[in-house]
C-alpha cells in the first residue's frame, strides 16, 4: 500500500483557527461529501481505510473544540 503525502495548514483569521488537511491521495466525489465522515461509508472504489481516517480526522478535531 503506498500512501499519499500530506500537508496540515494553520491560518489564523481574527480569532479563529483554521485548519486544512490536504494530501495527493485518492478524492471523492462532491456527491459524497454528506457522507465522508461516516466510519462506514464506502463509495465505489475507496478502501474502507481510507474513510476511517478521515473519521479519525474528524474526531480529533472535535476534540478540540
Amino acid at each position: 500500500m503506498r500512501l499519499a503525502k500530506g500537508h496540515i495548514l494553520l491560518n489564523t483569521i481574527q480569532n479563529d483557527l483554521r485548519i486544512q488537511i490536504k494530501n495527493n491521495g485518492t478524492s471523492f466525489k462532491c456527491e459524497y461529501s454528506n457522507k465522508v465522515f461516516n466510519i462506514f461509508y464506502n463509495a465505489s472504489n475507496l478502501s474502507l481505510v481510507k474513510w476511517i481516517g478521515i473519521y479519525i480526522v474528524e474526531n480529533a478535531l472535535l476534540m478540540l473544540e
